[in-house]
C-alpha cells in the first residue's frame, strides 16, 4: 500500500535545506571545539615531558630523556596533525 499524498507548502525543500545545514554547521562546530580540546591536551603532555626530560637531564639520565623526547616527538606529530584539521575546519565554518 503506498503512503498517501502530502500537501507541502511552497518553501519547504529549502527549509529542509536549511536545517540540514544547520545541522552540518552545528556537526562540524563541534568536531572543532573538540579538536582543539584535544590539541590542548597535547599541548598539556609536551609541557610535562619536556620539564620530565630537564629532570632527567640534570640527573644524568640520558636513555630516560631519550624516551621523553621519542614520546614529545609523537605527540608534536599529533598536534601537526591536529593543526591541519582545526585549520580546515575553520575554514568551512567560515
Amino acid at each position: 500500500m503506498s503512503a498517501p499524498a502530502v500537501d507541502r507548502p511552497a518553501g519547504d525543500d529549502n527549509s529542509s535545506a536549511s536545517l540540514a545545514e544547520t545541522a552540518d554547521h552545528r556537526q562540524a562546530d563541534y568536531f572543532l571545539r573538540l579538536l582543539t580540546r584535544n590539541r590542548r591536551l597535547i599541548d598539556q603532555r609536551i609541557d610535562e615531558y619536556q620539564k620530565a626530560i630537564a629532570l632527567l637531564e640534570a640527573n644524568g639520565d640520558v636513555e630516560g630523556a631519550c624516551g621523553f623526547r621519542r614520546l614529545a616527538y609523537i605527540e608534536d606529530q599529533d598536534r601537526q596533525t591536529l593543526d591541519g584539521l582545526i585549520e580546515k575546519g575553520a575554514a568551512l565554518l567560515k
